[in-house]
């Protein structure tokens, strides 16, 4: 479960955890140390392993009584490289397929989206949350049967507008991340959606009290603020860094009285 530490400091808190929530499975080394893991899970296995498993049932039904009865009429030979072709080669993509969705695992921290890949070779893909320009989902009919999607996080270097699974390497390409094949996906994109808002409205109320310091102590030192922040005769609340006009006895959003 996410912990109440990991909740931004300002009055918003994180929504609670997904279903699909699994700790400790996401890599603890490309986690920073100024960073919260507040969200980790992994992709559906079925999808990873269901095409294969229907590909090699298919080759079964119908090549294998013809290979039988293939071999009255030709060589052992013959007849071992047909089973290799058609049985052998069906598994091992099975078994590749299941060292894929090993190797993949997505997080959320404090500070960015996250995407890591492969086992003997290893894939980091991150984008901060002020990148983040647009998220989509796309299903296909058996996904929908199913339950799983793919979730991209699209950035400024790739407008979208493409759908389906080969815009995975787009969407990378251009600086985004993208979560192949998870569980429950509408429901997890809007997980995603509100926990994004929380930490972008959290940076900005950052930024607004950073800016509130400097216009506080320009004040003290008696130094003129500059035209940009002195402009339409407003100030910003010490302790929230709302905006508020330059006559306003107290804040509108956390009600400090100015001054004090």
């Amino acid at each position: 479960m996410v912990s109440r530490s990991t909740n931004p400091s300002g009055p918003w808190s994180l929504p609670p955890p997904h279903p699909s929530y699994l700790p400790e499975v996401f890599p603890r080394e490309h986690i920073s140390r100024d960073e919260v893991l507040v969200f980790e899970t992994r992709p559906n296995l079925v999808p990873f392993i269901i095409q294969p498993i229907i590909g090699l049932i298919v080759l079964v039904l119908l090549f294998f009584p013809f290979l039988i009865l293939a071999g009255y009429y030709v060589d052992m030979a013959c007849l071992l490289f047909a089973i290799l072709f058609f049985v052998v080669i069906p598994v091992l993509q099975i078994f590749l397929s299941y060292m894929d969705w090993m190797g993949r695992r997505y997080a959320l921290t404090s500070d960015k989206i996250m995407a890591v890949s492969g086992i003997i070779s290893r894939h980091l893909y991150q984008c901060t949350y002020d990148k983040v320009q647009n998220i989509t989902l796309h299903q296909g009919v058996l996904g929908r049967i199913i339950g799983y999607g793919t979730i991209a996080f699209w950035t400024a270097g790739y407008g979208g507008g493409t759908t389906g699974m080969g815009y995975e390497h787009q969407v990378i390409g251009g600086g985004g991340v993208v979560w192949l094949r998870v569980n429950d996906p509408v429901n997890l994109k809007r997980y995603v959606e509100e926990v994004v808002n929380v930490f972008q409205r959290e940076k900005k109320m950052q930024d607004y009290k950073a800016m509130a310091a400097v216009l506080t102590e320009s004040q003290k030192a008696g130094v003129p603020a500059p035209a940009a922040a002195t402009s339409g005769a407003v100030k910003f609340c010490p302790s929230c860094g709302n905006r508020a006009s330059a006559g306003a006895l107290f804040c509108e959003k956390c009600g400090k009285k100015f001054g004090t």
